[in-house]
């Protein structure tokens, strides 16, 4: 999480042994991004480019606000330099699916995205988070290690199908006054629609988790947190609800290996 998975910051830890020498690799890069804009775009665009880039980071795990990236700028404007970066693979797009039926592509509202970043080691640089901070600080201390975790869980499931897949990931929300909710991801596992929440530490309500299952009638979900694995039956806890469903809970770090548990199941 805290080193990443691009490929000269692997290679550095690895000669290294050094987060140190890491951090100064991942830095390096996140300037190198900045300074080829001038390479492959007008003066205007390399302008705009470089203020969505710097303010992207801020955005990952919350639903994308045009004017919060660029507040001088066109929203034409905006949106173009989000594709082309999306189309650099610098950011993917994560639009809400109303989770009906599959494909979830098919049901998605593209006014309605979040983000997830190139890579999470790069994420921690863009916010001035080294290892040290992780060592000495407590979960709840780093402001936003909740993205950092939601950010790590959506790097491995968006590459979790086939390799001849087009990658892609989605998410959804309700937004209605005392009812809103909202799900980090949404995915499909053959013919099954799976919701899943991220959880930075060890406790969280599922609030959000319980309201896509009992609106879908679905009986199975997956939450990430920092506890052991565990499949278990749980008890809806919303207002005038009853009933159960199925919950598997994976620690962060298995987010790699999630497709094959929900298999497994």
């Amino acid at each position: 999480m805290v080193i990443g998975g691009m490929p000269e910051a692997v290679q550095t830890y690895k000669d290294t042994n050094s987060f140190l020498e890491v951090d100064r690799v991942k830095k390096s890069i996140l300037l190198t991004y900045r300074d080829d804009f001038s390479k492959y775009s007008s003066p205007g665009k390399k302008s705009i480019l470089q203020k969505i880039f710097q303010t992207l980071p801020a955005s990952v795990g919350k639903k994308i606000m045009y004017m919060n990236l660029a507040p001088d700028e066109k929203i034409q404007d905006i949106k173009k330099a989000l594709y082309l970066l999306s189309m650099a693979r610098i950011y993917t797009p994560v639009f809400h699916s109303t989770g009906n039926g599959i494909p979830l592509r098919a049901q998605i509202n593209e006014k309605i995205q979040k983000c997830l970043m190139l890579d999470v080691g790069l994420l921690n640089s863009a916010y001035g988070y080294s290892y040290a901070d992780f060592i000495s600080l407590k979960n709840d201390a780093l402001f936003n290690i909740g993205n950092i975790c939601e950010q790590f869980v959506g790097q491995h499931l968006l590459y979790a199908g086939e390799t001849f897949e087009e990658p892609e990931l989605f998410y959804w929300v309700r937004e209605k006054s005392q009812s809103s909710a909202e799900l980090d991801y949404v995915i499909s596992v053959g013919p099954k629609i799976i919701p899943i929440e991220v959880k930075a530490g060890k406790t969280g309500t599922l609030k959000s988790l319980q309201s896509f299952l009992k609106e879908k009638e679905i009986s199975f979900g997956v939450r990430f947190n920092a506890n052991l694995p565990i499949l278990q039956k749980a008890d809806f806890s919303l207002p005038n609800t009853t009933g159960e469903f199925q919950l598997l809970s994976l620690p962060v770090y298995m987010a790699e290996d999630v497709i094959r548990h929900i298999k497994a199941v």
